[in-house]
């Protein structure tokens, strides 16, 4: 099988493994961008060589150990890595866990180890990184439980929203519904399609206010308070004359 042009850092304070690896990768036919055995140099390296991929060693000697390069790595270069250690215990796993590491190989470990490894990194990587293809939905409605059914409201027909504690009214040109959701949580469903907050218990669609008064706006009958702290929003997104 031909192996693609793939570079691989290696991170690793015992020189004797890190050389078993370099040898292994070349064999394998990768390209080793180097061989750093702590976290400043490793750094550097990255920076410098961006390599595909790294190969990175819990355990390391100084300030700075491989989980704490992990974070850098994310945070920087946005590249896969994959840890080495001979420690699985809970609060090491606990620890690389949060890094999103592509592998995790544990010593002693064979070639073979290696290269299955860099095979599912660089796999997953890659499927991460290509765009996924949007699937076409209307965007004019969302779809309410109701019962046992499915009720579908056109964001055109809310009025507005109202907050009770953990669940919402919503209150519609013809219906009312009483949703078990977070007012929060229903706003950012609606985030970009012309609903405005006037209180904190209140979201409401702005092109069915009729009247604004310095304490309240009006849709139809119904009186639907205005805070200080949302006036200025509201007052911004007004067509005024």
């Amino acid at each position: 099988m031909e192996i693609p042009d793939i570079s691989i850092l290696i991170v690793e304070d015992q020189a004797s493994i890190a050389e078993y690896i370099a040898l292994s990768l070349e064999k394998a036919g990768y390209r080793v961008a180097g061989i750093c055995d702590n976290g400043a140099h490793a750094l550097a390296c990255i920076a410098d060589t961006r390599p595909d991929l790294v190969f990175l060693d819990v355990q390391l000697d100084g300030g700075t150990d491989g989980v704490d390069i992990a974070h850098m790595i994310n945070e920087r270069f946005r590249i896969p890595f994959i840890f080495l250690t001979a420690r699985a215990d809970h609060h090491t796993i606990d620890r690389v866990k949060r890094t999103n590491p592509a592998g995790f190989i544990l010593k002693p470990f064979t070639s073979g180890d290696l290269e299955s490894c860099i095979q599912i990194a660089l796999h997953n990587f890659k499927a991460k990184k290509e765009p996924q293809v949007p699937v076409p939905v209307e965007d004019d409605s969302i779809f309410v439980k109701e019962n046992h059914r499915l009720r579908r409201i056109f964001y055109a027909q809310i009025l507005y929203v109202k907050a009770n504690d953990n669940y919402i009214q919503v209150q519609t040109d013809t219906d009312k519904f009483v949703l078990p959701v977070p007012l929060k949580t229903f706003e950012e469903k609606l985030a970009g399609r012309g609903f405005i907050r006037t209180h904190r218990s209140y979201l409401v669609n702005i092109k069915k206010i009729e009247l604004v008064t310095p304490k309240s706006v009006y849709i139809g009958e119904e009186e639907i308070p205005l805070s200080e702290s949302y006036k200025n929003d509201l007052i911004s997104k007004l067509n005024l004359l």
